[in-house]
């Protein structure tokens, strides 16, 4: 018979504080705001520095108290999610100890083996409002905890958080692949059905590669406006033509010299500002030829997913690894964070919750955008520059 669980942890307040927002704002108490709300025995606070603080999870209806951290540490897959997709300079961690209340006054301490980890990325860089969007979109996915979608959300999120835990290489890649694969639903059982990873494949590339043309100016931009600051942001904002930053910026690299004359006295004194700026310049003068970019970078990411799944193999079935398996790892790591933020996109703006779903959908807004930006390519009522518009318009559509 279930019984309801209180699980309490501890930690520096900016880190509990972190994880409460993540978790749809859970209670957070002072050790004396604890004792005169829940009054704990003192012997289980001996250990806990004075300015720390607790979060509270509380309504765990499992059979014993164990399993009540089981699930409190499923419910840690979201900070640790995050701090994969959106690193920060400073890691979330939170004692190891944990508090139980059951009933109103039966109270006991678990260790929660390794689950006092760093959670964070091996880079430093920052994603703030990145990471507010993504922390909104978890908390929407704990409102619907109950059905299917959700559930495999979270078993890839905690396959993920598992390889960034581990400092082996081979158990990286493995809990990575697992983190794509609990995403997707089994392929059609079909007698001459294809083969498991294409089927895996055609779902999880599309959310790689289709941003690939405009990711190149969102990137430079990001870098632009942190490196040039106010004199480049009304650059873009005076000159610009788009919805977003990166279409205004494309909009200046191939549209009027005049402005593009401008933008590079901002940009004069990096050189390789410039040489960046030369080669968006370039790569928008032939819509066919960044066409062929998009669709060939495309085709690699298929291959590189391809070896990503032979090296799993290779470990799997032989113990054997190439010597690429530090890079194809740092791959998954990357194709994960694009699937799951293509995901916290669709979700946002179409409400489509489940990943399969979800991947499908981006699997055909890509083939869709294939289809129009070749005959974009093709249109031969158009000039040169209409045409380039037109192409700019559908990349960031």
């Amino acid at each position: 018979e279930n019984r309801s669980y209180r699980v309490f942890l501890s930690g520096a307040p900016s880190q509990i504080h972190r994880i409460s927002r993540l978790l749809g704002g859970r209670e957070v108490h002072t050790i004396e705001g604890l004792i005169k709300k829940h009054n704990p025995p003192n012997d289980l606070l001996l250990e806990v520095e004075s300015n720390e603080k607790f979060i509270e999870i509380d309504s765990i209806p499992t059979r014993d108290p164990y399993t009540a951290i089981q699930v409190t540490d499923q419910l840690l897959a979201f900070p640790r999610g995050q701090a994969l997709l959106y690193p920060a300079d400073e890691p979330i961690t939170i004692r190891s100890d944990a508090l139980i209340q059951y009933g109103k006054s039966e109270w006991m301490q678990i260790d929660r083996l390794n689950a006092n980890r760093p959670y964070h990325s091996r880079t430093a860089k920052r994603y703030v409002p990145s990471s507010k969007n993504f922390s909104r979109f978890l908390t929407g996915r704990l409102s619907r905890a109950g059905n299917d979608g959700f559930l495999k959300f979270l078993r890839s999120l905690s396959s993920a958080t598992h390889s960034i835990d581990s400092s082996q290489t081979e158990t990286r890649l493995l809990m990575l692949w697992a983190a794509f694969e609990a995403l997707l639903p089994s392929p059609p059982k079909e007698p001459e059905s294809r083969a498991r990873i294409s089927h895996f494949v055609d779902l999880i590339s599309p959310a790689i590669a289709g941003g690939y043309l405009r990711g190149k100016f969102r990137i430079f931009h990001s870098l632009c406006a942190e490196e040039f600051g106010k004199p480049y942001a009304r650059v873009i904002a005076d000159h610009g033509v788009g919805e977003s930053n990166g279409e205004r910026l494309a909009s200046i690299v191939s549209g009027d010299l005049k402005h593009q004359m401008i933008l590079c006295r901002v940009l004069e004194n990096s050189p390789l500002a410039l040489n960046c700026l030369h080669s968006l310049h370039k790569l928008l003068q032939d819509p066919r030829e960044a066409l062929s970019k998009m669709e060939n970078h495309h085709t690699r990411v298929r291959w590189q997913i391809h070896r990503i799944y032979r090296e799993r193999n290779s470990l799997i079935h032989s113990g054997e690894r190439t010597p690429h398996l530090e890079v194809l790892v740092e791959n998954a790591e990357l194709y994960y964070r694009l699937v799951l933020r293509n995901l916290e996109v669709v979700e946002t703006r179409y409400e489509i919750n489940d990943p399969h779903s979800a991947l499908s959908f981006i699997s055909q807004v890509f083939d869709s955008r294939i289809m129009k930006l070749r005959a974009i390519t093709k249109k031969k009522s158009v000039g040169d520059e209409s045409r380039r518009r037109l192409f700019i318009k559908e990349i960031f559509r």
